[in-house]
């Protein structure tokens, strides 16, 4: 199935800008995202983006996709307390059916071997390497089961212990 029909895809926002504050929305960026699949969270800073906030506010489960130059990672986003937002060039994928399609599955498969070359090969093509959510969205992603899904993910999880 492609992709576009199983999310929804949003770039991040421009930071530039932004005012720096106390409080409001924490600001992931790409240094926030590790090429292990991993969020750090090192050096965070909160802006006040109100009311623009909306297209770029972060909730659990979505999937954040950092493939630009050498990167190409997909990462789960986590339930948080804080409100989080995130920058250019990350993409924002948001499973419109979890009941067929789980997150977790989707974002194991986006940094599997096949995937990832897939996406480079793309991005090699391009002046600048990263890849646009228009092609993304063509992509053919194979959609087991949800029992399987959950299974493979599992197997994953096992592996890295």
């Amino acid at each position: 199935m492609q992709l576009g029909h199983i999310v929804d895809i949003h770039k991040g926002c421009t930071h530039v800008g932004l005012e720096q504050s106390d409080e409001g929305h924490v600001l992931v960026f790409p240094k926030h995202i590790g090429v292990d699949g991993n969020l750090i969270f090192e050096d965070l800073i909160y802006v006040t983006i109100e009311p623009t906030a909306e297209p770029f506010a972060l909730e659990t489960h979505d999937i954040l996709y950092a493939c630009y130059f050498d990167t190409n990672v997909a990462v789960l986003f986590p339930e948080l307390p804080d409100k989080y937002i995130f920058a250019n060039p990350i993409l924002r994928l948001r499973v419109n059916d979890q009941s067929t399609v789980k997150p977790e599955y989707l974002a194991w498969h986006m940094n599997t071997p096949s995937f990832r070359k897939t996406t480079d090969e793309i991005r090699m093509n391009k002046i600048m390497r990263w890849i646009d959510p228009s092609l993304l969205k063509q992509l053919d992603i194979p959609i087991p089961p949800v029992r399987d899904q959950l299974s493979l993910v599992g197997k994953h999880v096992s592996e890295r212990g």
